[in-house]
């Protein structure tokens, strides 16, 4: 039985008996049952609409697999990674993030503090890094902010920490205890880090 077939009892039998009310979605599965000239048509039209599509999927992800490969202007593939960053922010991250810049209003309508920090950016190019930046910081303190936080945004906690820590600030043992509920990899790199992030990464 589908969606389409409705059913009644036979008066004579008292069969239970399926019939369909909407004949047309058999197209071309039922023998005998074709579409209207029209349909066909508009069905025609959005396989190669699809087909199109595919095609075009196909080609971008061929040209950015090359890319990949072969950075040839690292400056602009980087712009264009923190603009991707910038434009897919969500509010509640873009609501910090503003008030990480001092930037105040936005706020009273929809997306209002991500479409500020657009609108920043748009009028001031040369403060992309510095609102990327604190798109990166209003993610880690919103998640930093949750009494119940997955895995992975743990990890990114405990990274957040580690960047705190080297611009002088000292990790509670309230949050010092969130990463430790989870082994995390700590970067060799990080010279300046806390002793006891350090010791969680190597629990």
């Amino acid at each position: 039985r589908e969606a389409c077939h409705a059913a009644y009892i036979e008066e004579h039998t008292g069969d239970i008996v399926f019939v369909c009310i909407d004949v047309q979605r058999h197209v071309g599965v039922v023998p005998g049952i074709e579409a209207p000239a029209d349909a066909k048509a508009e069905r025609a039209a959005k396989r190669s609409e699809r087909q199109a599509q595919r095609r075009a999927i196909a080609e971008r992800r061929a040209l950015l697999t090359r890319h990949l490969q072969s950075i040839d202007d690292a400056a602009a593939a980087t712009h264009h990674a923190q603009r991707i960053t910038l434009l897919d922010v969500d509010e509640a991250v873009a609501s910090v993030a503003c008030e990480l810049l001092g930037h105040t209003g936005g706020g009273g309508e929809y997306h209002g503090h991500a479409r500020s920090l657009t609108a920043r950016v748009a009028a001031n190019p040369e403060e992309l890094a510095q609102v990327v930046l604190a798109v990166a910081l209003g993610r880690a303190e919103v998640y930093s902010g949750r009494e119940y936080i997955s895995p992975d945004q743990r990890a990114l906690v405990a990274e957040h920490l580690r960047y705190l820590t080297g611009l002088g600030y000292q990790p509670t043992e309230l949050e010092l205890d969130m990463i430790r509920e989870q082994d995390i990899t700590v970067g060799e790199e990080d010279a300046n880090a806390n002793p006891d992030i350090e010791r969680v990464g190597a629990s």
